[in-house]
Parts: structure tokens; C-alpha cells; sequence
């Protein structure tokens, strides 16, 4: 198992910052952070020994421009001829799932020691028109 790119779709472009001419034949460490590396190559080593799925795992992508954010994916064995001859994979960008946590975590903190949580440095705007 190499670890490199056959196919990608319009999304991991989108996602990453790099065209498919840019990823197709570079090694996945091109887009994996160095936090979640080795964990990632560890897991599809052992799909490609076991012939088994890998089961949802959390991922930290590294984009074009150096920037992180967290991902889930699942990968399946693509099998021909009874060998597994490569992974397909499915990615969910949780990124705003996983700094909710965070903040919730830091309110959780604050409360805990009686101070007051600390605003997000990043919010969010909502306005709401009633439709008549």
C-alpha cells in the first residue's frame, strides 16, 4: 500500500485548497496533519492486512495554506481479485462540532471555578424575518 492519491472529487479539493492535479500521485501526508499521521497510516495498513473496513475515526486535515481542521471519515477496501488494492473513503468535515465541544468544555470550566466563561473569539450572526 503506497498511500497515494488515485482519485478526488470536487469536496476534498474544495476542502483542501489544492486542485486534482495537485493531489493526484502525491502521498496522503499532503493533507494529513502531523497530529493524526501516523494514527491514519496505522489504521489503513491494517485495512489493507485484514481486508476489513476502517470503522469512523476522527481526522485532522491540513489544507494548501497550513490550515487545520477536523474531520471524520470512514474507509472501505476496494478489492480486485480477492487482495485489497486500495481505500475508498468518506470524510465529514466536524470542525464546528468540535469547537462547540470546546467551548462548551471552557463554559463548563469557568462555572466550575465560579469565574465567568470567557466570549468566543469566532460567533455567529442570525437574523430571523417573520414571513407574513
Amino acid at each position: 500500500p503506497s498511500g497515494h492519491f488515485v482519485y478526488a472529487n470536487k469536496a476534498l479539493c474544495d476542502w483542501t485548497g489544492y486542485s486534482k492535479e495537485e493531489l493526484i500521485g502525491k502521498h496522503f501526508r499532503i493533507v494529513a496533519s502531523r497530529k493524526s499521521f501516523r494514527e491514519t497510516a496505522e489504521k489503513h495498513e491494517a485495512m489493507f492486512k485484514s481486508g476489513r473496513p476502517i470503522p469512523h475515526f476522527e481526522f485532522i486535515y491540513r489544507r494548501k495554506d497550513k490550515q487545520e481542521f477536523a474531520s471524520e471519515m470512514v474507509v472501505s477496501p476496494i478489492i480486485d481479485g480477492g487482495a485489497v488494492v486500495g481505500g475508498r473513503g468518506i470524510i465529514r468535515d466536524i470542525s464546528v462540532h468540535v469547537e462547540a465541544e470546546e467551548l462548551l468544555k471552557r463554559a463548563k470550566e469557568a462555572a466550575e471555578a465560579g469565574t465567568p466563561p470567557r466570549a468566543p473569539a469566532v460567533g455567529m450572526f442570525l437574523t430571523i424575518r417573520r414571513l407574513r
